[in-house]
C-alpha cells in the first residue's frame, strides 16, 4: 500500500505532497566536518539515516514536517511554529557549504600553529632541558615530550576533515551526523587529554627529581703561586663545596723532605662551603729547592687527607734589566756676526725631571730655557742668542737639573769660546 502525503493546511487547492515528499526523501548531500570518520573506508558515501523530511508547500507556502515512519494510507504534515523554524533554520546552517570551508581553514591555522608549537617544545629540550638536568630528569622530559606528541596525534586525528553525508530536508538525519561527529570526537579527545595531563605531569615532576637525585659537586681546593723578582712567594689556596667547619691547608717544604716544613697554614670553611687561604714566604731561595706545596683537608672527627701536592716551579729571580745611565750633553754654534745657538740632550733621566739650559756673561743672564724630560727619560732643549759679544767677558753655558732636594742646581759648566776659536764641527 502506498502511503499518500497530504498538505498540513485544509485550505489548500492542492493538498497532494506526495511527489515532492518522495523527492525530498531522496535527496542526499556531503558535508566536511572537523571529524575523522572510523567507518568510512569506502570513496561512495553512506546513505544518510533519516525518519523525517521539511518542506514548503508550493500552492500555500505553509511550512510543514512529516513523519515517513507512519503507514497510513494517508499522512497530513504537521505545520511547523516559528520557533521550531528558528532552530531549524539555525540547524540547516550548520551543513551549508561555506561552513565546510571554513572548517578547513581553520584546520589548517590549528595545524599549522601545533606543528609550531611542537617544533619549539623539541628544540628548547634539544638545546636547553637536555644539557642542564640529570639523566633522571632527562628520561622524565623524553616521557613528557612523547606523551605530548601522542595527544596531538589524537587531537589531529579527531580535527582532520572528513566527508559526511545527510539529507538537507530531513532535520533527524542531520540531527544524526551531529549526533555520530560527537561521539566520534569523545573518544579521541578523552586520548587526547589524558596524554596532554600525563605529560604536565611527567615534565613537571623532572626537575623535582633532578634536585632530588642530582650528585652534589666534589670537593676541591684549588692552588695558585707567584714570586716577585724580590723572592717573596705568595700562594693561595681556595677550597669549594666542603662541609662547614671542615679544615683546608697546605705545608710548603723541600721536594723529598716533607718532615722539614718551611711554612704551614689552615683555614675552616665557612657556611657556604668555600673558604680562601693566603700563605707568604718573604724570601724564598730557588736555589734551595725545588719546593712543594701539599694541599691538604680535614674534616670534623675524621682523619686529614691529601688534596694535591704542587712542585713550585719557575721560581728562579729574573736577571734585571740593566737601566743606563742618566747622560746629558750639551752643543753649541757660534756665527761671525755673533749668533749664538745652543742644544742640550738628555737621555735615561727621570720621567718628568727638570732640566733648565742658561747662558751668562758675568752677573748677567743673556738667556735661559727650560725642558721637562719625557717618559721614557728623554729630553732636548734649544736656546738661540742673535747677537753676544764675547770680546767684553766670557759667556759661560749652565745646565741645571734636580738635586736629592727636588731642587734646581748646576750640574755642569761650559766656556763658551769667542767665534775664532770655535772648532771645525762647532764643539
Amino acid at each position: 500500500m502506498t502511503t499518500k502525503w497530504l498538505c498540513a493546511t485544509s485550505t489548500c487547492p492542492n493538498p497532494d505532497l506526495t511527489e515532492l515528499v518522495t523527492v525530498a526523501a531522496g535527496k542526499t548531500a556531503v558535508s566536511v566536518l572537523e571529524v575523522f570518520d572510523p567507518e568510512a573506508r569506502t570513496p561512495a558515501p553512506a546513505k544518510p539515516r533519516y525518519s523525517d523530511v521539511e518542506l514548503i508547500c508550493p500552492h500555500c507556502k505553509t511550512r510543514q514536517m512529516f513523519d515517513l515512519r507512519r503507514t497510513e494510507a494517508e499522512v497530513k504534515g504537521r505545520p511547523i511554529l516559528d520557533t521550531e523554524a528558528v532552530a531549524l533554520d539555525k540547524l540547516r546552517a550548520l551543513f551549508e557549504p561555506q561552513k565546510s570551508a571554513e572548517r578547513l581553514e581553520a584546520f589548517g591555522t590549528w595545524l599549522f600553529g601545533g606543528t609550531a608549537f611542537f617544533t619549539t617544545l623539541v628544540g628548547f629540550y634539544a638545546y636547553t632541558v637536555h644539557d642542564t638536568v640529570k639523566a633522571g630528569s632527562q628520561v622524565f622530559f623524553t616521557v613528557a615530550l612523547a606523551l605530548l606528541g601522542l595527544s596531538m596525534a589524537f587531537a589531529a586525528r579527531m580535527k582532520t576533515p572528513a566527508l559526511k553525508t545527510f539529507n538537507p530536508d530531513s532535520p533527524s538525519s542531520m540531527l544524526k551526523a551531529l549526533e555520530e561527529r560527537a561521539t566520534e570526537r569523545s573518544g579521541q579527545l578523552k586520548v587526547a587529554s589524558a596524554c596532554f595531563a600525563a605529560a604536565l605531569a611527567f615534565a613537571g615532576a623532572a626537575p623535582a627529581l633532578g634536585a632530588l637525585f642530582s650528585s652534589t659537586p666534589d670537593a676541591q681546593v684549588t692552588t695558585s703561586y707567584t714570586r716577585d723578582a724580590s723572592g717573596k712567594l705568595s700562594a693561595v689556596l681556595r677550597a669549594t663545596a666542603m662541609k662547614p667547619g671542615d679544615v683546608f691547608g697546605a705545608r710548603l717544604h723541600r721536594q723529598g723532605s716533607p718532615q722539614a716544613v718551611l711554612l704551614e697554614g689552615s683555614q675552616a670553611v665557612k657556611a657556604d662551603g668555600t673558604g680562601e687561604l693566603t700563605l707568604e714566604v718573604a724570601k724564598l731561595e730557588a736555589k734551595d729547592g725545588p719546593w712543594e706545596l701539599a694541599t691538604y683537608t680535614r674534616g670534623q672527627g675524621t682523619a686529614e687527607k691529601d688534596a694535591g701536592v704542587h712542585v713550585l716551579t719557575g721560581l728562579a729571580v729574573p736577571v734585571p734589566v740593566a737601566r743606563p745611565e742618566p747622560s746629558l750633553s750639551t752643543t753649541f754654534s757660534f756665527t761671525q756676526k755673533g749668533k749664538l745657538t745652543l742644544e742640550a740632550l738628555g737621555s735615561a733621566l727621570k720621567p718628568h725631571e727638570p732640566v733648565e739650559l742658561q747662558v751668562r756673561q758675568g752677573d748677567q743672564v743673556l738667556g735661559w730655557t727650560r725642558g721637562v724630560a719625557a717618559q721614557d727619560g728623554a729630553v732636548s732643549l734649544k736656546l738661540e742668542l742673535a747677537t753676544v759679544d764675547v770680546s767684553k767677558e766670557p759667556v759661560v753655558l749652565t745646565v741645571l737639573g734636580n738635586n736629592k732636594d727636588g731642587k734646581l742646581e748646576p750640574l755642569f759648566e761650559k766656556l763658551v769660546p769667542g767665534p775664532a776659536k770655535v772648532a771645525a764641527d762647532g764643539r
